[in-house]
Parts: C-alpha cells; structure tokens; sequence
C-alpha cells in the first residue's frame, strides 16, 4: 500500500508541474487578436520595385614609377650577389674552372655549364664570374683566400 501512495503522490505532483508550466509558456498572449499586416511596397508590381542599375567604374591602376622598379632591380642583383659566393678557380689545360657556392652548396662549373634550373655561367676569369640567373646577368667578384682579409 506504500508504494501506492507513492505513486499516487508523484503522479499528483506531475501534474501539477505540467498545469503549473501554463503560465511559463505564456498561453495568455495566444489570445490577443493579431495585428493586420501593413505592406509598405507592392511587391507585384515591378515598375515600382525596379532598383537603378549598378554602375561599372573600373578602378585607376595604381602607376609604378620608375624608381620602384629600379628599386626592385637593385634589390634583386643585391640578393643574387648575396646568394652566389666566387670562391676559387682550378686552372687546367689553360681552362678555369669556378668553384662557387649558391646558398651554401658547393659546385664547380666551367663556362657555358648550367648549374641549376635558373642558374648558368656565362664566363669566368681570374677576378670575376658571369652567370645568368633567371635571364639576366649578374657579375659576381672573386672572394678567394686573397681578397677576404681586410
């Protein structure tokens, strides 16, 4: 019989709760009439609706002076010189051969070699090497074991 009770007890408080929730969802708003819709355009009608058509403006492009692109130029030689080291020379036969590093690896070329995909050497002496790089020409000075002391 307890356990009826108990039942019985948690059956009353469920409902409870659930006739309690009414006022939580706010039933009562349900039964406002509601407002009439107001529509500020015809939106069948397409004379009135008809918006202007965006115009195409192109931008102005921005003009590159000519000191920018001889600033490019400079900074580029200045990378290719900074990245290709003229170390030495082995002379055999009356031939130079170069031995020179690009980016710290080490090759040894005689003129008219290419090297690497983008790189090639043009001509070489004793004091200077000309290679090619991408197309265009960059004379790199020898930095033996004579000419780093200062």
């Amino acid at each position: 019989m307890r356990v009826e009770k108990k039942l019985f007890l948690g059956i009353v408080m469920s409902a409870a709760a659930v006739l309690g929730a009414e006022e939580v969802v706010h039933l009562s708003r349900l039964e406002k009439p509601a407002s009439e819709l107001q529509l500020h355009r015809d939106l069948f009608r397409r004379e009135e609706t008809r918006m202007p058509a965006p115009s195409r403006v192109r931008p102005e492009p921005i003009p590159v002076e000519a000191e920018t692109r001889k600033q490019a130029a400079a900074d580029a030689t200045a990378r290719v010189q900074r990245s290709i080291v003229y170390e030495g020379y082995i002379q055999r036969n009356g031939r130079l051969t170069a031995i020179l590093s690009v980016d710290g690896e080490y090759f040894v070329a005689a003129a008219g070699e290419q090297l690497l995909d983008h790189l090639s050497v043009q001509a070489l002496d004793q004091d200077q090497l000309v290679v090619l790089v991408d197309g265009k020409r960059h004379e790199i000075p020898f930095q033996g074991v004579g000419n780093n002391e200062p």
